[in-house]
C-alpha cells in the first residue's frame, strides 16, 4: 500500500501511514523501496523529515539519484542536494552495471527526446546539474562519458568532461 501511495503522490496518506508505523523498507518485485518512487519534493521532504533512509537501492542497484538523473528530473535532484543526508554517498553510488546518476543521465539521450520532447531535442539539464554538483569523474563508467556528452550534441558537457580528465580519444569498443 504504500508504494501505491508514493507513487501517486498521496501525501496525506502517506503521512497516515507513516505515524501508523508502516513499514517503509518492504520491497515491491523490482526491489525498490517506497522511496524509489518519489517523484515530487514535496514527497522527498516528507520521508527526509520522517527519517526514511535514503540510500535504498533496487534488484538493480539504482538509488533515487539514478532514477531522477535517468529521467532527467532536475528538480528533485536539487531536492535531494538540499535535504538528502546521504548526498555524498549516494551521488557516487553505481548500480549493478557500474553506471553513477551522472552516467545515467548522460545515457539516456534517446529515451529523453521520445519521453519528454518528441518534437525536438531534449536538454542534458540533470547531467549538467550533476557535473556542477562536482560528480566524480573518477568514478569508471561502462560507457565514455565524453561520448554520451557527444550524442547529446552539448559542448558545454564536452568542455566539462575534458575539464574533470576524460580522454578525448575515447571510443565506444569494448
Amino acid at each position: 500500500i504504500a508504494h501505491l501511495a508514493v507513487g501517486g503522490d498521496q501525501h496525506e496518506m502517506v503521512e497516515a501511514l507513516i505515524a501508523s508505523g508502516t513499514d517503509f523498507t518492504a520491497r515491491d518485485e523490482k526491489g525498490r523501496t517506497p522511496f524509489l518512487l518519489v517523484e515530487s519534493t514535496a514527497m522527498l521532504k516528507a520521508f527526509v523529515a520522517h527519517s526514511i533512509p535514503t540510500t535504498d537501492a533496487d534488484h538493480r542497484g539504482r538509488t533515487i539519484w539514478h532514477y531522477a538523473a535517468a529521467n532527467n528530473d532536475v528538480a528533485l535532484l536539487v531536492a535531494l542536494c538540499a535535504s538528502d543526508p546521504a548526498q555524498k554517498q549516494n551521488m557516487v553510488a553505481v548500480n549493478n552495471k557500474g553506471s553513477s546518476p551522472l552516467d545515467k543521465a548522460l545515457r539516456h539521450t534517446d529515451k529523453l527526446q521520445r519521453v519528454h520532447d518528441p518534437t525536438g531535442w531534449a536538454e542534458p539539464h540533470a547531467a549538467r546539474y550533476l557535473l556542477e554538483l562536482g560528480a566524480n569523474l573518477k568514478l569508471p563508467a561502462p560507457y565514455p562519458r565524453i561520448l554520451s556528452a557527444v550524442e547529446w550534441g552539448e559542448l558545454g558537457l564536452v568542455e566539462k568532461l575534458l575539464e574533470g580528465g576524460e580522454s578525448p580519444s575515447a571510443t565506444n569498443e569494448i
